[in-house]
């Protein structure tokens, strides 16, 4: 007789996989940055600093928030940090340099 699997939601088997590996989130979080700077690229257009920076601040709250009110939820705090590194991510894309990235080179 076959055994019958089961089939999660993407987001359900994304969070048991960083559930799972809860000493060694730290190694996700370049990760998840990498995915809000390729997000902030990814743009046809460049946002202003403060659609970046008001993003940052949004989830730092949700996820402060999150904390306060579930703090048991395993996946709540799962989803939370994550969207709060890629929110990181974006915001250090939408920062400015003092002076030029590429100089010319002709």
């Amino acid at each position: 007789m076959a055994q019958q699997r089961t089939y999660k939601p993407t987001l359900a088997r994304t969070t048991d996989f960083f559930t799972r590996l809860n000493p060694d989130w730290l190694i996700w979080l370049p990760v998840c940055m990498a995915v809000g700077i390729g997000t902030y690229f990814s743009l046809p257009g460049e946002p202003s600093r403060s659609i970046g920076y008001g993003s940052f601040a949004a989830s730092l709250l949700t996820t402060v928030a999150g904390r306060v009110f579930l703090p048991a939820n395993p996946i709540v705090r799962t989803v939370l940090g994550v969207a709060l590194f890629i929110s990181l991510g974006f915001a250090a894309a939408t920062h400015d340099v003092a002076g030029p990235v590429l100089n010319d080179i002709r």
